[in-house]
């Protein structure tokens, strides 16, 4: 703490008595005879100590004259006293830093009001702990304070309250050390004064320091006379060492010739041959191993090259200005550095970058020049006429600055450089100045972009002053009345924007020929920088085609840095200001362009933009689906090479994939219940194959876009379906049989999700391969296998085959069987009931139909031939109830009677086996038994037994080969006993009785009630009476009868 401490003779100050003893603080009474004492000596100047006042601490006495070391001398010296004290510094008392002790001690009350506050804060928020029931409801009394919330409320007090005491303290001290501000104040001068000193004995040394250094440069060192005579009298030095080095022998006169042929030899070949010379560069010489390259009015350099090697560049030789009035390039650090920098422009840029370099150069210097010339005549008379001022690489010069009005100026810059300087670092457009052929001394500006046919060129008419802006052009024609009618307009500017306002132009002309339509009722948004990422000067906005819906729209930016294609969706919004409804753009993305794509304003340039669109818009509706489906995927850039692939029917005309994992992409078709597991690999790419233009319904054009989809097969997996495809000409499958890679394609529609088509066409290979792998199960012969058509051979002789057409659009829709040949199958009497059994069962549907077909074929071909035994009087009558259930019906002149068919289960062990069961159904229905030579015929049939069948007693069982020739022995036995039809049963009235006996049949494993047989019909020669029709009772299906799942 400053101040002066004062100690008690008695003993120390604790912090109890420190207000008592603020006495001895400042001003008491003295504490020692010693300060009584020197304070009643009479006052004296005194330095030194007890020396008195003369320096050096030579003792003083009243009575000689004052001396300096050990000198007397008889003058009076002078000294400042306590009385007279130097003039100190005293500027810090009126600093800002100064703060007033009041508000000191004001802020620290208000600090302790609010830490008070917080404490009592703190407190209030310890919860208190619950308190013990006693008996009779006394507490005891205890002499220490045992609850935890109490003492944590009392630790916290005491640490508010020795925080502040210890502050409060400190304030104290404080006041009590400003009582004598004075002192204090003079003390800090003296310290601010000794500082000072301090720092200017540090910079008088650091001054003599930068002296020494600065002057080495300006050391000229003494000659060396001695060495120099010895040298130019002897030619040797004595003093440098010899190293034994053997000089090279010097190039005779036809050496040098024949060295200096080869180089111009060596430079005329690499120019004529290897060398793409700028324009600039067309005019030069070869002479003396050196190409002297001629600039008009600008400079003359010469290079050479050091090999033959083409790969080899170019090195800086010589360079001289081609205008006056111009310095000559003599100094040897301004020549180093112009070697340098040329020598890393050729290696880096080749010739190209040598006169860019050099050109800007020669441009900075003619502005040099022209300053200094503007300078020498301010220094002269025009000395209150001009103003001279730098304006980045321009210099302005104002003239008549005395005149009222307007200011009068003249701008002398690089127009080149200013507009190159509007466009970005990397643009492709080009600001040329250039001497014209028809007027000497002419100079015109060429403007170009990649996209236009030829460069813009700028003159001003030397007679009129007034811009000329051609090829002309609506869009030329406006910016050229512009910069004529304007004299305050930015002309670099207009200029800048100027091709891109023609290659707008271009383009909306070559839209139109393609019947693009420009997007309409688009609303000004102030935040298209933001959307498109950059600023943009112009930008059109079109519609293809009718294709395109009213979201998605293919639009264009045009910027010094070139064209941008882009695909951007738009939004339908209302103008707060007109009320109308517009659109908005919400989102863009970059269109991806080719490697070697051309920007150029034609039609197929555009024609591939459209391309390209569509593909993004797929991409992104894609990616957009994906992410709602919460499946990761990520975009990658095709290699080259892939995309060259010209042989390749499925190569991609999109330099960019999409890849996502199969086991994401397939979660659903993996985790269902019978799922065969993962048949590919995890790595699945999906590419853009372009698009395919279709007439709509309404005669519009319908667009509908190319996907190949390829992935790896899994180790073992789909075998028999890569045998296939690698005989099959399949249009949107193939399969490498030797890496295992599978590619497919699909088509959906514009602009629509198509994440459930990739996967129910995934689903429909894995089905594929199934079924040609049960094929081959079954002994079948494939004829075309593809996820359009699926045909094979069930049957040689004759040759059956069958067709599964399935849909092309992958919506799910049932899949169509053909039999064939279509006349002559037997199975066409079935063919609705198995496709019904095929598209109701899904997966187990074309297993029953592999099995269904051979196991019926011996059948359906015996009632084939059973109705061509007697086609005129049509007596047999077979109806299919389902593909394993088939009755038989006998009609007059024949006994009326009806058999069924059907397939039965029968379990052998862990096997299961199908067999026929044919018996007779009319007995059960109407319970009328047949005549008994009839009926006795029918129990001895059902008692033999024959090659693939069995008689039970009530019916026979049969195989699939058997089941045909009892079937031709029960119809032998119908047609044997041929009555005269007079208790034939009308075939409505035996449908009926059959539909009445199947909803008869119990449907629990009990038995069966007993039926009453009805009473027989009388036999009367009366005409049977004509009923209304009833309608046919629904069909039960039989619980033995094998169905298709």
């Amino acid at each position: 703490m400053p101040g002066r401490l004062v100690m008690d003779q008695e003993g120390a100050i604790g912090p109890q008595d420190l207000r008592k003893a603020t006495s001895h603080a400042q001003g008491g009474e003295p504490t020692s005879n010693l300060q009584a004492q020197s304070m009643s000596q009479p006052s004296k100047p005194v330095q030194n100590g007890v020396n008195g006042g003369l320096p050096n601490g030579i003792t003083a006495t009243s009575d000689g004259p004052a001396s300096t070391n050990g000198e007397s001398s008889d003058m009076a010296v002078t000294y400042a006293g306590p009385d007279n004290p130097p003039p100190l510094d005293q500027s810090w008392r009126e600093g800002d830093n100064n703060k007033s002790l009041g508000l000191l001690m004001e802020r620290v009350a208000q600090q302790c009001y609010f830490e008070l506050n917080g404490c009592l804060t703190s407190m209030s928020q310890i919860p208190l702990e619950p308190q013990q029931q006693q008996a009779n409801g006394i507490l005891p009394h205890t002499g220490q304070d045992t609850s935890e919330a109490s003492l944590k409320k009392k630790r916290l007090l005491m640490e508010f309250a020795n925080t502040q005491r210890d502050r409060f303290i400190k304030t104290l001290v404080l006041a009590d050390w400003c009582r004598n501000e004075e002192e204090k104040a003079r003390l800090v001068d003296v310290k601010v004064w000794q500082d000072k000193q301090r720092g200017a004995y540090a910079q008088a040394a650091q001054a003599i320091a930068n002296t020494k250094l600065n002057i080495i440069g300006q050391k000229t060192p003494n000659p060396n006379i001695e060495g120099a005579m010895e040298v130019l009298a002897t030619g040797k030095a004595s003093w440098v060492p010899h190293l034994g080095y053997i000089p090279p022998k010097r190039l005779t006169a036809k050496q040098l010739l024949k060295t200096l042929r080869g180089m111009n030899v060596t430079l005329a070949t690499r120019l004529n041959m290897h060398e793409e010379l700028p324009a600039y560069f067309q005019e030069y010489s070869i002479a003396d191993g050196r190409a002297t390259f001629s600039i008009q009015d600008e400079f003359d350099v010469d290079l050479s090259v050091a090999d033959e090697d083409p790969a080899t560049p170019f090195y800086f030789i010589d360079i001289r200005l081609a205008f006056t009035p111009a310095s000559s390039i003599a100094d040897e650090r301004m020549r180093a550095f112009m070697e340098g920098k040329v020598n890393h422009e050729l290696a880096t840029k080749g010739l190209k970058g040598c006169y860019d370099f050099l050109h800007n150069f020669v441009l900075t210097h003619k502005l040099n020049t022209l300053r200094s010339q503007a300078l020498e005549m301010l220094r002269g008379k025009w000395f209150d006429c001009i103003r001279i001022e730098n304006l980045r690489r321009s210099l302005v010069v104002q003239y008549w600055v005395g005149m009222p009005g307007p200011k009068s100026w003249i701008e002398i810059g690089d127009l080149q450089r200013r507009l190159r300087g509007l466009a970005p670092v990397d643009s492709p457009f080009e600001a040329e100045l250039v001497r014209t052929d028809d007027v000497p001394g002419q100079m015109e500006l060429l403007l170009s972009l990649p996209s236009l046919r030829e460069p813009l060129n700028v003159q001003v008419e030397p007679v009129t002053g007034q811009y000329s802006i051609t090829p002309p052009s609506p869009v030329t024609f406006n910016t050229e009345r512009r910069l004529n009618d304007d004299a305050t307009i930015d002309a670099a500017k207009w200029l800048a924007i100027l091709p891109c306002a023609v290659v707008q132009e271009r383009l909306r002309k070559e839209a139109e020929l393609l019947d693009w339509t420009p997007a309409q009722n688009l609303l000004r948004q102030d935040n298209l920088a933001i959307i498109f990422g950059e600023r943009i000067t112009y930008f059109s906005v079109f519609k293809p085609s009718r294709a395109w819906s009213d979201t998605w729209a293919l639009a264009v930016t045009f910027t010094l840095g070139g064209e941008k294609w882009w695909v951007v969706e738009l939004k339908a919004k209302r103008n707060e200001q007109t009320n109308a409804v517009g659109k908005v753009i919400m989102a863009t993305r970059r269109i991806s362009l080719p490697d070697n794509f051309k920007p150029t304003v034609s039609r197929p340039t555009l024609l591939q933009m459209e391309r390209l669109a569509l593909a993004e818009v797929s991409m992104s509706t894609l990616a957009t689906e994906l992410r709602d489906m919460r499946i990761s995927h990520n975009f990658e850039k095709l290699a080259a090479a892939e995309r060259k692939e010209q042989n390749d029917r499925f190569s991609p005309t999109q330099s960019v994939a999409l890849f996502v994992r199969f086991s994401q992409l397939m979660r659903s078709s993996l985790q269902a219940e019978g799922a065969r597991g993962a048949w590919a690999d995890e790595v699945v790419r999906l590419t853009h194959h372009g698009v395919v233009r279709n007439t709509g319904k309404n005669g519009g054009d319908a667009v509908s876009v190319q996907h190949d989809l390829r992935l790896s097969l899994g180790s073992g997996k789909m075998k028999e379906l890569a045998r296939h495809l690698t005989r099959s000409k399949e249009r949107d499958l193939a399969l490498n049989p030797s890496s295992g890679g599978l590619a497919i394609r699909f088509h959906t529609p514009f602009g629509q999700p198509f994440v459930r088509k990739m996967q129910q066409r995934l689903r429909s290979v894995e089905r594929l391969d199934h079924y040609a792998a049960l094929l081959k199960q079954r002994r079948f012969v494939a004829m075309h296998v593809g996820l359009e058509r699926l045909a094979f051979t069930y049957h040689n002789a004759p040759e059956l085959s069958a067709e599964l057409l399935f849909s092309d659009n992958d919506d799910g829709a049932p899949a169509r069987l053909r039999l064939l040949p279509v006349d002559k199958n037997p199975h066409q009497r079935i063919r609705v009931m198995l496709e019904k059994g095929l598209n109701d069962t899904d997966d187990k549907g074309f297993e029953a139909l592999t099995f269904i077909l051979p196991y019926t074929l011996s059948l359906v071909q015996t009632f084939e031939r059973l109705e061509a035994k007697d086609q005129t009087k049509q007596t047999i009558s077979i109806h299919p109830r389902s593909s394993t259930w088939y009755s038989v019906r006998y009609r007059a002149p024949l006994r009326n009677c009806s058999f069924q068919i059907k397939a039965k289960v029968r379990q052998e062990g862990k096997k299961r086996k199908v067999e026929w069961l044919l018996n007779d159904i009319r007995a059960a229905v109407e319970g009328e038994s047949l005549p008994e030579e009839m009926t006795k015929a029918l129990n001895e049939l059902w008692q033999q037994r024959g090659e693939g069948w069995l008689g039970l007693g009530s019916g026979i069982v049969a195989d699939a080969q058997g089941v045909a020739e009892a079937l031709e022995k029960l119809d032998e036995l119908v047609r044997r006993s041929e009555g005269t039809g007079e208790t034939a049963q009308p075939a409505e009235e035996a449908e009926a009785g059959n539909a009445r006996q199947i909803q008869a049949q119990p449907t629990s494993k009990g038995p069966p009630k007993k039926q009453t047989p009805a009473p027989a019909p009388a036999a009367s020669k009366q005409p049977p009476r004509t009923q209304p029709a009833k309608p046919k009772p629904s069909v039960k299906q039989d619980p033995d009868v094998i169905m298709l799942d």
